[in-house]
């Protein structure tokens, strides 16, 4: 998580912090759609199977190398 970009960072023990982060999240439409937007695309582009299939061919190939 980006903080304040793709979702909230809150101490999870800290009830009033992540009560604060939710009810923002409740009032605004347009932030919840737009941080789960870059949620998505953050995911999407860090984290695809076939990215990390690459990496992993990277490294075997310098392994073996």
């Amino acid at each position: 998580i980006i903080d304040k970009e793709t979702g909230f960072i809150a101490n999870s023990k800290n009830a009033e912090e992540v009560s604060k982060n939710l009810e923002i999240l409740i009032k605004d439409a347009k932030l919840r759609s737009d941080m789960g937007g870059k949620a998505y695309k953050y995911v999407n582009e860090n984290y695809k199977w076939s990215n990390r299939i690459e990496d992993f061919r990277i490294i075997n190939e310098k392994i073996l190398n």
